[in-house]
């Protein structure tokens, strides 16, 4: 008898403790605007040749956040050499992005960019003949080259121990602190 009600005790336990893991649900982690400085940070300097004709180099981003939008914009520094003349112009390009979680790979990605802002100069205080050629090509060749472009990519480690406590990145929300990441339980 006393066996039987210690197994009935303990089989009660268990059941809790099951309905109370399955009704944990989504859990939510922040990430601070200056953690995700950081991250965005370490993937900069950018160095493109675009058409063979002009070299190009992003760096020292800047991050705001837009939480209205669920987006993020950043600040880049633009050196942009002419390969023929040996020309150089420097500015600034705005962007505006939102972030994907990308399961398969377990990597943080850039979704839907948008030239914000793009402002060249040959240091005269004019826009010169080639920062307006230049305005042509860069901002299509931004928006693409920054599409789908990995920001961050969670070590095996990390989405092990995901895994290990039952759960997956879900959803990306954008907030005045910083980004709200929904951790999903796995089906």
């Amino acid at each position: 008898m006393r066996a039987r009600r210690r197994w009935c005790g303990l089989a009660a336990l268990s059941m809790l403790a099951l309905l109370g893991a399955c009704a944990a649900g989504p859990r939510t982690v922040s990430v601070s605007a200056s953690e995700l400085q950081a991250l965005i940070a370490k993937r900069f300097p950018i160095e493109r040749r675009v058409l063979e004709v002009f070299e190009l180099q992003l760096s020292a981003p800047t991050v705001r956040l837009l939480p209205q939008d669920n987006r993020l914009a950043t600040e880049l520094n633009l050196l942009a050499t002419d390969r023929l003349s040996g020309r150089s112009l420097q500015g600034l390009l705005g962007l505006s992005f939102a972030l994907r979680y990308e399961g398969a790979d377990g990597t943080l990605r850039l979704m839907q960019p948008r030239v914000e802002r793009f402002d060249v100069g040959d240091g005269s205080g004019q826009a010169s003949r080639l920062g307006a050629q230049a305005q042509h090509v860069v901002g299509p060749w931004a928006e693409q080259l920054l599409d789908d472009a990995v920001v961050h990519r969670l070590k095996n480690e990390q989405l092990a121990a995901l895994r290990a406590a039952g759960y997956q990145p879900g959803t990306l929300t954008v907030t005045a602190q910083g980004i709200d990441v929904v951790l999903m339980p796995l089906p």
